[in-house]
C-alpha cells in the first residue's frame, strides 16, 4: 500500500513536471510569436513608407541653361543653372537630368540632331565655314573647327572619340559621350553632353566660348562670336585646394562604383551643408562634424584618407563649378547597407540615384 502510494506520488510528480515544462514552452512560444508580430509590423511600416515615396516631393533637378550667352572673361564664367521640375526635364531632349544615365542623354541628343537646324554664324567677322547646329535651342559646333576659326594657330590633336587642342591661352580636351569637357584643368558641364556627329566631335557653343575666352552676340543675325583677351581661369587658382582635396575623397569613399551623377549628388550633400547655417562652413568641417554623432562613415573608419579615383575628382570639380542635382539634399543612405533608418523616418525624400536615396 505504501509502495503504491509512493509510485502514484512519483507518477503525479512526473506528470506535474511535464505540465510545468509544457506551460513554460507555451509561454516562450507566445512571447516569440508576439515579437515576430511586432517585428513584421515594423518592417511592413518601413517598406510602406518607402513605397509611398513615389507620391512624395518630386526630385529637384538642375539643368544647364543654354538661353544665356556666356561672356568671355574668366570672372564671368560661372555657369548659369535653372531649377526645373522633372516633367520639364523629361520633355527637354537635351536636359541633363542627373536622374537619368549618360547613355539615355546621348540617345536623346542623337535623336534631336536628326531634327537639327543649320545655323549661320560669324567668327571674328568672317562667315564660319564649319558645322553649326541649333538643336532645340542649344547651339552645337565642332570643337576642332571652331577652335581653328577662333584661335588661328591652335594645335589640334584628334583620335577616335577624342579631341585635344592647345592655344596661347588655353588647353582643352573632350571625349565623345561625356557630360563635360576639360579646359585649363577645369571641368565644364555640357548640357546634352559632348557628341560625335558627321565625323566631328561637337560641344555646346556657350561652353566653348567660355573655355576659349570668346564672347557671343545673339542680338544680331547671323549671330557673331568674337575672340577675347583671356580664356577660362586655371583650375589651380579657381578651385580651393583644401575643398577639392576633401570633397574628392569623401565622394570616392562614399560612392565608389556609382555613376558620375551619383558621385555629384554625394558632393552636393556636402556643399549644401556648407551653405546651410545649421552646419559648419567648410568642406573639411562638414565631413568631420560629430556634434550630432558621426555624419560620414569614411571620416570615422579612415577610408576617407584613401586616394580618390579620377571620376571622383571630376565629380568634385563639377560640384565646385556649381553643377547640382538638388540644392536641398542634406542626407543620403544606401538602404541595402544602412543599419539605421532614421533618415527615412524623419527627413523628406528627394530622389534615388544608383544605390543611394537622397533626402532634404
Amino acid at each position: 500500500m505504501i509502495l503504491e502510494s509512493i509510485e502514484k506520488f512519483e507518477k503525479n510528480e512526473k506528470i506535474g513536471s511535464k505540465r510545468k515544462r509544457y506551460r513554460q514552452v507555451i509561454s516562450a512560444l507566445s512571447l516569440l510569436g508576439s515579437f515576430v508580430i511586432l517585428l513584421t509590423s515594423y518592417i511592413s511600416s518601413v517598406y510602406a513608407a518607402r513605397e509611398s515615396k513615389s507620391g512624395g516631393p518630386e526630385a529637384e533637378m538642375t539643368a544647364y541653361s543654354e538661353d544665356a550667352a556666356v561672356s568671355c572673361g574668366a570672372a564671368q564664367l560661372s555657369p548659369v543653372y535653372n531649377t526645373v521640375d522633372s516633367d520639364t526635364l523629361e520633355n527637354e531632349s537635351l536636359g541633363a537630368s542627373p536622374a537619368v544615365s549618360t547613355s539615355e542623354i546621348e540617345d536623346a541628343t542623337a535623336a534631336s540632331f536628326e531634327k537639327h537646324q543649320d545655323v549661320r554664324m560669324y567668327v571674328n567677322d568672317i562667315l564660319y565655314p564649319g558645322l553649326v547646329y541649333d538643336v532645340d535651342g542649344a547651339v552645337y559646333v565642332g570643337i576642332s573647327e571652331f577652335a581653328a576659326a577662333l584661335c588661328g594657330g591652335a594645335a589640334i590633336s584628334e583620335n577616335p572619340g577624342h579631341v585635344g587642342l592647345t592655344t596661347d591661352k588655353a588647353s582643352l580636351s573632350a571625349n565623345a559621350g561625356e557630360m563635360y569637357l576639360t579646359a585649363n584643368e577645369r571641368e565644364l558641364w555640357c548640357r546634352g553632353g559632348v557628341i560625335c556627329r558627321d565625323g566631328e566631335i561637337m560641344a555646346p557653343l556657350n561652353v566653348l566660348c567660355a573655355a576659349l575666352g570668346a564672347s557671343r552676340d545673339e542680338s544680331v543675325s547671323p549671330m557673331s562670336v568674337t575672340s577675347g583677351s583671356a580664356a577660362v581661369e586655371s583650375g589651380d587658382t579657381y578651385y580651393d585646394s583644401e575643398s577639392l582635396y576633401w570633397l574628392s575623397r569623401i565622394i570616392s569613399a562614399e560612392s565608389r562604383g556609382e555613376s558620375l551623377y551619383g558621385k555629384i549628388a554625394v558632393g552636393n550633400v556636402v556643399l549644401n551643408r556648407v551653405s546651410d547655417e545649421a552646419y559648419p562652413d567648410t568642406v573639411h568641417d562638414v565631413i568631420f562634424d560629430e556634434r550630432c554623432g558621426i555624419q560620414f562613415t569614411p571620416a570615422a573608419n579612415g577610408t576617407i584618407e584613401n586616394e580618390p579615383d579620377s571620376e571622383s575628382i571630376t565629380a568634385a570639380k563639377l560640384c565646385l563649378e556649381g553643377v547640382s542635382v538638388s540644392k536641398s539634399i542634406l542626407y543620403f543612405l544606401n538602404p541595402a547597407l544602412a543599419e539605421s533608418f532614421w533618415i527615412v523616418d524623419n527627413r523628406t525624400y528627394v530622389t534615388t540615384i544608383g544605390n543611394h536615396e537622397f533626402y532634404s
